[in-house]
């Protein structure tokens, strides 16, 4: 797979639709944006600038085992700080290795200060599939080729490609 992400930049394959929450907002608030919009994390903005991430599992994690309050509990108390980005010229390669690296499974994209999007290892593993099918396709027309002869071969891979 290495070889497929080498070229291939994040901001092709990010969500770009990212919801933000001010650092001041409850937990409770959170659970209901999350809910609301279907998502499983929310960027926490100070001042409308980007300074964490709060997802489900840190609720269930740092709130809900931890016995606190939703409706008093701040996100600032609970979110990931500071925010590891990556620009969305990065590669998809240098984001799967940020991701190991840090043990995250999502990754917001920032061009400066400007929220671009956020990509997670589950749009990697969508992507990954994707090109798991073309080389298994790809793999069939090669033994189409060596079973009736490289023409016929050839003349079924156009075809199937028109």
């Amino acid at each position: 797979m290495e070889l497929i992400f080498k070229h291939k930049r994040v901001d092709r394959y990010m969500t770009p639709e990212v919801k933000t929450l001010e650092e001041k907002e409850s937990v409770f608030k959170a659970i209901e944006v999350m809910t609301h919009y279907n998502m499983s994390c929310l960027v926490i903005t100070r001042n409308s600038r980007a300074v964490g991430i709060i997802t489900e599992r840190d609720v269930m994690r740092r709130v809900a085992l931890g016995g606190k309050n939703l409706k008093r509990t701040k996100v600032k108390e609970v979110m990931s700080s500071p925010l590891i980005t990556k620009p969305s010229r990065t590669t998809i390669n240098d984001i799967i290795a940020l991701m190991s690296r840090y043990s995250i499974r999502r990754l917001v994209i920032m061009d400066d200060d400007d929220l671009k999007g956020i990509i997670t290892q589950t749009d990697i593993v969508r992507m990954s599939n994707k090109y798991i099918e073309i080389i298994n396709i790809v793999k069939l027309y090669f033994y189409m080729l060596i079973g009736i002869g490289v023409v016929g071969g050839a003349y079924l891979a156009v075809k199937a490609f028109l």
